[in-house]
């Protein structure tokens, strides 16, 4: 794309611990799409139960954020599409590298995507967007349509929330609710780097962006995306309050 940079990831991966992700054990997007093709009974058809498929592409633990993901199966990701499309998937990445699976059962559709750069993000926005409406007439959800809340609804959300890896800062700023990063210095991905955007209201505690990569801490310059992601902030039984994006949750300190 003319209006994004792309770069190689100068550290293969984050931290040393890292490594087995994307060294041991190592395949390529055919390989990934031979595990489906167990799944959609098109080889292999008595290797997994049909209770298990079902199971693993069922909705085991629902999601926190109110769009996008709906929840984990087992070891799945269930997403909720445009037209009411119901999709499994699975992402990972390391500093460097980038891998997206996602897959329509109803049509026995998937599409595997393995990216050796930290820009992988854009792969996904800019080529399965036009492969998923192309083959599935379908693609993720935008901006959702909801009444937002008002400037003063949203300082109950102000705040310092954190977890291993850094902290996010909730703060009203000329009416918007502002959310910047910032890394622990002992914690701190090597090319990464803080920033700052808006925190759209969709209501009732949710919210998302827009046009930005939401990967916590593992933004990096020039990667912009069409995107619309969701973040939400929960409160637990016990009183505890976490920013989360249905991945990642940080924890309210102050």
């Amino acid at each position: 794309s003319a209006t994004n940079t792309w770069q190689v990831a100068p550290h293969p991966f984050a931290f040393a611990s890292h490594s087995p992700a994307g060294s041991t054990p190592s395949g390529r997007a055919r390989d990934l799409l031979a595990v489906v093709k167990m799944y959609l009974r098109l080889e292999h058809e008595h290797y997994l139960s049909d209770a298990i498929v079902n199971e693993a592409w069922s909705v085991q633990q629902p999601s926190c954020v109110s769009q996008l993901l709906t929840g984990w199966g087992l070891g799945w990701t269930i997403l909720g599409w445009n037209n009411g499309a119901k999709l499994v998937g699975h992402d990972g990445a390391t500093m460097g590298t980038n891998s997206f699976l996602r897959v329509h059962p109803e049509s026995g559709t998937a599409i595997a995507r393995l990216v050796n750069s930290s820009n992988g993000s854009l792969i996904y926005d800019e080529i399965f967007s036009v492969l998923s409406n192309d083959i599935i007439g379908t693609w993720e959800p935008g901006v959702p349509d909801t009444e937002p809340e008002s400037a003063d609804d949203l300082s109950q959300y102000q705040g310092i929330y954190s977890d291993v890896n850094g902290h996010v800062r909730l703060a009203l700023v000329d009416g918007e609710l502002e959310v910047s990063t910032v890394a622990e210095d002992g914690n701190h991905l090597p090319g990464s780097h803080g920033g700052k955007t808006i925190l759209f209201s969709s209501g009732n505690g949710n919210f998302y962006t827009v046009g930005e990569v939401s990967k916590a801490f593992l933004s990096y310059p020039g990667e912009k995306t069409n995107l619309v992601a969701p973040y939400a902030v929960v409160t637990t039984d016990n009183g505890d309050s976490y920013f989360h994006n249905g991945y990642l949750g940080f924890k309210r300190v102050s």
